[in-house]
């Protein structure tokens, strides 16, 4: 037992000569370094102080950002929403200021598709046969003027009529047939759509004055459409040489794309 004894105390000599010898080492580098010393461990210290921080509040950003980016995508769709719900108040404003032409029963509706066929687009709307629709009754909007005045825009003609589906197609449509007059001299021509992309007035006779930006509102020569809807002003008048007839294209009053709710008027005799 006193051989084992032995040498474990002159180990533990050694060791606390060695902690001594360290001590005294870095005690004398404290006085001679003077404060760099002291600065160097303030800096190790705060090195790693800052490291330990992140390391543990790490996961508690990560939480943090994740709820900011919900928060930020829940913002931009509640902003979308809002920009939706005032187009859609402005369509409603302008729906409500229909002025109904006399002799004529509006019916709302709603309009839920679109479809292709070989005359272009076509719309469908939520009422058909059961509410009274046939095929032919005009499809308008309301919409204000340039003088401030409600007007009521055909947009287009009924041409399919189910019991409770129905669909229409733009004026733009090559299946449009809509007789109008032109102008102040009040020109009769025929409007027919042109590939989805634009309305032209045919059969305009060459001695009569139309220009651009006069008004194209429907005749009264087609029983099923009430006249002095608006279809919209000339853009182009066009005199092809040799022909008989002049025509203009026209620009429509309103956007036919987008629209999301119309009138039919129904007149007594359909």
């Amino acid at each position: 037992m006193s051989r084992l004894v032995r040498p474990l105390a002159v180990a533990a000599a050694v060791v606390l000569l060695s902690c001594a010898l360290v001590f005294s080492s870095f005690w004398h580098q404290l006085q001679s370094g003077g404060q760099w010393a002291l600065r160097s461990a303030m800096n190790l210290a705060a090195g790693v102080s800052s490291q330990t921080f992140a390391l543990f509040r790490g996961p508690s950003l990560q939480r943090e950002n994740q709820a900011l980016r919900v928060q930020l995508a829940t913002l931009a769709a509640g902003r979308a929403s809002c920009e939706l719900t005032q187009q859609e108040n402005v369509r409603l404003r302008e729906l409500s200021q229909l002025p109904v032409p006399a002799g004529t029963n509006p019916i709302g509706l709603e309009v839920v598709g679109e479809e292709t066929d070989e005359a272009g687009t076509r719309f469908l709307v939520n009422r058909g046969s059961s509410e009274g629709l046939r095929v032919g009754m005009p499809v308008v909007v309301g919409t204000v003027s340039e003088a401030a005045k409600p007007s009521a825009v055909l947009v287009g003609v009924l041409t399919d009529v189910g019991p409770a589906v129905s669909s229409y197609h733009p004026v733009t449509s090559g299946a449009a047939r809509v007789p109008v007059e032109v102008g102040q001299g009040r020109v009769r021509g025929l409007a027919v759509g042109e590939y989805g992309l634009a309305v032209r007035v045919r059969y305009l006779p060459l001695d009569q004055v139309v220009a651009t930006n006069d008004l194209v509102v429907s005749s009264n020569v087609n029983p099923a459409l009430p006249a002095g809807l608006l279809l919209g002003r000339v853009s182009t008048v066009e005199t092809p040489e040799g022909e008989f007839f002049k025509s203009a294209v026209v620009t429509p009053a309103v956007p036919l794309d987008g629209i999301r709710y119309v009138w039919v008027l129904r007149l007594p005799q359909l």
